[in-house]
């Protein structure tokens, strides 16, 4: 058995931000994924905790990408002949950003529907926008989800009106940066459903 390959949600991250990786163990020459192995990492020389691979041969790895700068995710096997990969990860500065613009769609909606915010992220000096960067959602001070920026800049989190808040309700958009947090919010209004009335 082999360590088929190696991958992750986020190969070019920023400082601070949680990376998830995969490696897929398989067997040679079938290719058919292999359960039960215990797999081992380091990211920056450190070692990471063990994990064994699951049905589907998917050992997982867990970890924060504290420097900026290019740095390896290696995975080895240790049972029989010793296999490794390599996966560059591209950890960039959190520099500090701007939400131009936010939107939600409905303004109104009735318990039980679901609303949908958007911001854009853009780099407050250059005004680009910017891929992957981590947008944190709240409502009454708490997280209603995390939710990350595209190609466009662009973020969205989706709000179900369960009727426990009801009225104009404000929904707010931090990005974090290194020395800043660029906020934004929008509001909606939750209405009783025509049928409870």
């Amino acid at each position: 058995m082999i360590i088929g390959s190696v991958s992750c949600d986020r190969p070019v991250t920023y400082a601070g931000y949680k990376v998830s990786a995969q490696a897929l163990v398989i067997a040679t020459p079938s290719g058919t994924p292999v359960s039960g192995v215990p797999i081992n990492a380091s990211y920056e020389g450190k070692a990471l905790p063990e994990s064994v691979t699951d049905k589907n041969g998917i050992a997982q790895f867990d970890f924060v990408a504290a420097n900026v700068g290019e740095n390896d995710l290696i995975v080895t096997q240790g049972i029989g002949a010793p296999d490794s990969k390599t996966l560059r990860i591209v950890v960039q500065e959190q520099k500090r950003a701007t939400i131009y613009r936010m939107t939600r769609y409905p303004f109104e909606l009735h318990i039980g529907q679901t609303c949908e915010f958007a911001v854009f992220v853009a780099d407050q000096q250059t005004l680009k926008p910017i891929a992957g960067r981590e947008v944190r959602w709240r409502l009454n001070d708490f997280e209603i989800g995390v939710s990350f920026t595209g190609e466009d800049g662009r973020a969205t989190v989706q709000w179900l009106a369960t009727g426990i808040i009801m009225g104009i309700v404000e929904v707010w958009a931090y990005v974090f940066s290194q020395t800043d947090t660029a906020k934004e919010s929008a509001q909606v209004n939750v209405v009783r459903s025509p049928i409870l009335e």
